[in-house]
């Protein structure tokens, strides 16, 4: 999830924004990231969540790169 003042709404899905290019407007704020989860008592820097349904078993851990231009 994530949110760009002046270019997402609160929170969007990252497969909604993945690819865009986004125009900022607006006054400016402060970008969030972050995760929607079924179950956040699993998590931790101390071991790899596979996910529901394992649709991340054996997937490296995850990453957002950011271009601003």
């Amino acid at each position: 999830m994530i949110t760009i003042p002046g270019a997402t709404g609160n929170l969007a899905r990252l497969v909604d924004v993945v690819g865009r290019q986004l125009v900022v407007g607006g006054r400016g704020g402060s970008l969030v990231l972050g995760y929607q989860d079924n179950n956040y008592d699993d998590n931790g820097y101390y071991a790899h969540d596979n996910g529901t349904g394992d649709q991340c078993l054996n997937s490296v851990n995850a990453f957002v790169h950011i271009v601003i231009s």
